[in-house]
This record gives structure tokens, C-alpha cells and sequence, in this order.
């Protein structure tokens, strides 16, 4: 499929920006960019645009691009959707309660165990570039759509996908062992028994209960690191 060079450049700064290339406040200058992507500046510029629209970058007078900080109302604002979305799709799903979708979540479950298991020796920290920690992370992702996708809803399983791809700015700056994340398995398997007893409130409430710990974790680091601000001052 044929791209035009400012969408090009714009796919790949994008995914540069979400998967921590770029941390926040970085400088964008123009010269690196044209070097990196081998391209003339127009097409750049008006990636940068482009990305400026989406949130990702700022423009900051006489001075250039910059990677948009954090917010804290994003990052709320991406969990709480989560949660809403999560929730009706465990409502759908346990109403179905299809032999195939538990057959499934106890697969990956299983499988997130065993690769724990299998790096549970190393006890470096992975950043999000590691192999481990994409392969961890996509384990970790196809659960949650998994159950989006036996709703049966056309549209569900891409709009929490989507939120996913945004909250990936955020997530991948976390840093963590592996061999030792013994809690998203534990929570996963929670939900699990929760939608295989067909309990519609202990599935919600496990399930809110692990994208919060989640939210708070990662609220908790990028404060920390003086990387989160409050959206509407900045605006």
C-alpha cells in the first residue's frame, strides 16, 4: 500500500513517541529528524503537525517541537474508559459463557505463568524495547481483548485495542522483572474464575480492582519522576 512520505514519517515518530523513544519534554529538533529519516524537512513538518493534533508533540515558539508531557487527566481518563468498557464486555460475556472463551483465557493465563516462570532467574529490569518485556506485554493485552472480542461486538474489540495503543506511551515507561511480575497472572486467573462461575460482580470488581493497581502504579512513577502535569494548565 502506497504511503505519502508525511504519513510515513508520521507512523514512525508516532510509534517512536509510544513506545518511549522519546520521553516527555524531549526536544524534536529538526536536524536529527532529517537525519534519522533520511527525508527533507517538509514532510517532517507536517508530520509534527499531525502529531501535534493527536497530543504527542507540543510546539513551543522560537524554540521547536517537544514530546507532549504527561497529564494526569489522560492517564485517568484512559484507565477509567478501560474499566467501563472492560466491565460491559465481562457482562456480555458471562451472560454467553462459551466453553471456547474460557478455554482460551485459561490458555493465555497459563502462558503468561509459564513465561514468568521461565525468566524468573533474571532479575534485570526490562525496559520496553526487551523482547521479554513485548512478549509479556502482548500476553498481557490479548487476555483483555480476548474477552472484548467473544462479545461479539464489531467495534469493541478495535476501540480497546486503540486505548491500549494510547495508554502504551505511558506504560512502556514503566520498568519491571519479569521473572517477579507475579500480579497481573494472579489477577488475570481471578478474573478467570470469576467469569467461569459465571459471577458478574466479582469479575467486575476483580477487574477494576487490577487496571486501578495498574493506574496508581504508573501515576505513582511518572510523578516521580516530575514527568506528569495537569492538562488544563498546560492547554
Amino acid at each position: 500500500m502506497y504511503k505519502t512520505k508525511t504519513i510515513y514519517t508520521y507512523e514512525i515518530l508516532r510509534n517512536d513517541i509510544l513506545t518511549g523513544k522519546y520521553t516527555p519534554n524531549e526536544r524534536l529538533l529538526l536536524k536529527d529528524l532529517v537525519n534519522y529519516l533520511n527525508l527533507s524537512m517538509i514532510p517532517i513538518r507536517e508530520a509534527l503537525g499531525h502529531l501535534e493534533r493527536d497530543g504527542l508533540v507540543r510546539q513551543i515558539p522560537h524554540q521547536g517541537y517537544t514530546v507532549a508531557p504527561f497529564s494526569v487527566e489522560e492517564i485517568e481518563e484512559l484507565f477509567t474508559l478501560r474499566i467501563s468498557l472492560e466491565s460491559l464486555a465481562l457482562e456480555i460475556i458471562i451472560k454467553k459463557s462459551k466453553e471456547n472463551l474460557i478455554n482460551k483465557l485459561y490458555s493465555l493465563t497459563k502462558e503468561m505463568d509459564k513465561y514468568i516462570e521461565l525468566n524468573k532467574n533474571i532479575k534485570e529490569k526490562f525496559s520496553s524495547q526487551n523482547p521479554r518485556r513485548k512478549k509479556f506485554m502482548l500476553i498481557n493485552r490479548d487476555f483483555h481483548l480476548t474477552i472484548a472480542t467473544f462479545t461479539g461486538f464489531i467495534h469493541l474489540p478495535s476501540i480497546l485495542n486503540n486505548i491500549f495503543d494510547m495508554s502504551e506511551r505511558y506504560m512502556n515507561l514503566l520498568e519491571f522483572v519479569v521473572g517477579l511480575n507475579n500480579n497481573d497472572y494472579l489477577e488475570h486467573l481471578e478474573i478467570l474464575k470469576s467469569i467461569e462461575r459465571k459471577d458478574e460482580k466479582s469479575a467486575k470488581r476483580n477487574m477494576e480492582k487490577h487496571i486501578r493497581r495498574v493506574l496508581n502504579e504508573l501515576k505513582e512513577y511518572v510523578i516521580t519522576r516530575g514527568w506528569l502535569i495537569n492538562r488544563n494548565i498546560s492547554s
